[in-house]
């Protein structure tokens, strides 16, 4: 079984390649589309969650270790295992609503529908409620209590979005936003950018060092670059009202949020 799995998997992966230089190729494709061909690889293993995460991430446009669940908080989708078991769940409802009895899957859910395997499908097909809502839920609950506990940024990302809700820019087809600009958001907002405040991660450098050339005391983070960085001052004074704070940002319409964190970033890059 465990090298029938590792086949597999291997199969996949050449799937999540090919969904990469298709998203490559295609930069300016709404995201909206993209996320209808996003790859959807079954199975319940560690290694296929693996594979699920990449093709999450490709798509977002950010680094490979960002935090899997700010990503599945960023477009609303759930755990891999959860999206399996609704599916289950449908087709087992809908598979008895119709079936006579006499399809042989139907005869040996009989026999074995208070057994074992049968009795967990039974189960499932008399799950009540929406377990991909509920599985949100839960990461949502998780990333609070990160935060809470002094993660630093799942902190950052609760300052942009308190309500961990999913962006319209994820989901607004009225207004088009080339995602080549539209992961410059992202990316912003799931801090996969080169801000200081983040390279200075990689190197261990104390926080309060990650300090911005503009000033020499000032950390070179989102916070900073958006409202108070002299070498932004220009992209501020573009804005009308003025910024108040950092989710501020994310109020304006998603193509200035585009240009802004774009803009922004360019100047640091």
């Amino acid at each position: 079984m465990a090298s029938m799995m590792k086949h597999q998997l291997e199969a996949c992966k050449k799937h999540v390649n090919k969904f990469a230089a298709f998203v490559q190729r295609n930069s300016n494709m709404p995201f909206t589309s993209k996320h209808k061909l996003r790859i959807v690889v079954d199975g319940q293993t560690s290694g296929v969650n693996k594979l699920y995460m990449a093709a999450m991430k490709m798509l977002l446009g950010v680094r490979t270790t960002t935090p899997n669940s700010l990503c599945q908080i960023e477009i609303g989708i759930p755990e891999l295992k959860t999206t399996l078991l609704k599916r289950q769940e449908a087709f087992l409802r809908k598979f008895r609503q119709k079936s006579a009895g006499d399809e042989p899957l139907a005869h040996a859910l009989n026999l074995v529908q208070r057994e074992g395997m049968g009795q967990h499908l039974t189960d499932a097909a008399e799950t009540v409620g929406d377990t991909e809502l509920a599985s949100l839920e839960s990461i949502r609950r998780q990333c609070r209590q990160k935060a809470a506990d002094g993660a630093t940024r799942y902190q950052t990302y609760l300052e942009m979005n308190p309500d961990l809700c999913v962006h319209s820019i994820y989901e607004n087809k009225e207004e088009y936003v080339p995602d080549s600009r539209r992961i410059a958001a992202t990316r912003f907002r799931l801090s996969s950018h080169r801000l200081l405040v983040e390279t200075g991660r990689w190197s261990r450098i104390p926080l309060e060092n990650r300090v911005c050339a503009c000033d020499a005391t000032s950390v070179q983070d989102e916070t900073h670059v958006v409202l108070y960085c002299a070498r932004t001052a220009h992209l501020r004074a573009l804005l009308t009202p003025p910024l108040n704070s950092v989710v501020d940002v994310f109020a304006l319409s998603n193509n200035v949020i585009a240009n802004l964190c774009q803009d922004i970033l360019n100047v640091f890059y």
